[in-house]
């Protein structure tokens, strides 16, 4: 079934949203603490007894504007998607639950509809059980207006079913409600996907900026400890704290080292959280794929996953009793039984009967008949019990 179909891929896709989102929240509260480790070691230059003209120019190669900006983006990004990433987690579930119990509602309609289909068909057809028959047959005896004499001289019910007597109507949903729903829903749905298609590429745009700075400034970092302008500072340095074990270039590779370290661990971390967001992006594209595309090719264009297959189903089974050659047939049956068995009436039960013909003929019933589709029918059935009538009456 349709509906089956897409409660599966519902719920494939609020799985895979959920494992994304879970992760999410994982890497931003890691990423944060990455974050401020990296900003602490470049502040820890300061602990390594480096000469104040090379502190300054590091930081400053360090902590330049845009580098700066950069971070700050990053830092505050952060929190922002972890908010996001919590707040998407529960509407995940909750938009799952409420597809989930549009799409089963939905199938239940179409099975109710398609079950009373079967039955109105198999009403009409003449295999159509003992049961079924007999409870047609006490309707039409309530019915004053039957035309057809019981073998007990009772009323005898048709099997051609007309409008007004027929047990089963023809399924007719109006689907006003339940389309202007579903439109409002899916523009509900447009704007919260372009809201986050927005922040999915915002948020990439940073996390790939940030990691391309780290990797840009590595090389510029790693030259000042080559730098021979430093080295006269650094021995008069010397001999100001005799003390210093380490030489000028053990201290700037070790505090290159313990950045790199810091910034390469929540480098990785940018870098997966900006995977993430294209991983999430890409789903949420695939269920608009699902949402919008895909029904339309199956459907004819409509939006609403099922509106194709129920009208074609309608089209094809929402046809009136009167449609099926059922009157004619049984009308022949019993007039054939009745001049088999020489079965006679008189004068006045003919009368009658032609009394009660001519009053039903131009009754409302038989006038509101008239204007609705197959009237023709209801003639054809009155023109062969006049013929009936009229072999039973001549001797």
């Amino acid at each position: 079934m349709p509906y089956e179909d897409h409660a599966h891929d519902v719920r494939h896709i609020a799985s895979v949203l959920t494992i994304l989102h879970t992760l999410h929240i994982i890497t931003t509260l890691t990423l944060l603490v990455l974050l401020v480790w990296h900003i602490s070691t470049v502040d820890l230059v300061e602990h390594f007894d480096m000469p104040r003209s090379w502190e300054r120019t590091y930081k400053k190669n360090q902590l330049n504007s845009w580098r700066s900006s950069v971070w700050a983006l990053v830092f505050a990004l952060v929190p922002v998607d972890l908010g996001c990433a919590l707040w998407c987690l529960g509407r995940v579930h909750s938009r799952m639950n409420e597809d989930e119990e549009e799409i089963w509602e939905q199938g239940k309609e179409d099975d109710n509809d398609i079950g009373a289909r079967e039955e109105k068909v198999e009403g009409l057809l003449p295999g159509a059980s003992e049961k079924k028959r007999e409870w047609r047959m006490w309707m039409a005896r309530q019915d004053p207006n039957s035309k057809i004499k019981d073998d007990t001289s009772t009323a005898r019910p048709s099997t051609a079913i007309t409008h007004e007597t027929s047990p089963i109507a023809p399924s007719i949903r109006s689907n006003k409600k339940s389309s202007k729903h579903s439109a409002l829903a899916s523009h509900r749905y447009l704007y919260s996907f372009l809201a986050h298609t927005v922040f999915h590429i915002v948020a990439i745009t940073f996390y790939t900026t940030h990691v391309v700075f780290y990797a840009t400034s590595l090389q510029p970092s790693f030259k000042t400890c080559y730098n021979p302008i430093i080295f006269d500072e650094w021995a008069r340095h010397i001999l100001r704290y005799p003390e210093q074990k380490l030489s000028f270039r053990d201290r700037c590779k070790r505090i290159n080292w313990s950045i790199w370290v810091a910034g390469g661990f929540q480098c990785a971390g940018a870098l997966i959280m900006g995977l993430l967001h294209i991983a999430t992006f890409g789903t949420r594209l695939w269920d608009c794929f699902g949402r919008y595309l895909k029904p339309s090719e199956e459907s004819g264009g409509e939006n609403d996953v099922w509106t194709g297959d129920r009208a074609g189903s309608e089209k094809k089974w929402d046809f009136g009793p009167r449609d099926v050659d059922v009157k004619p047939r049984a009308v022949r049956e019993r007039s054939e039984r009745a001049v088999s068995s020489g079965a006679m009436s008189t004068d006045s039960q003919g009368e009658s009967g032609l009394r009660r013909r001519k009053d039903s003929k131009t009754g409302p019933n038989v006038k509101s008949e008239s204007k609705s589709d197959g009237s023709d029918g209801t003639w054809k059935v009155d023109a062969a019990w006049n013929e009936a009538l009229l072999e039973c009456l001549i001797p």
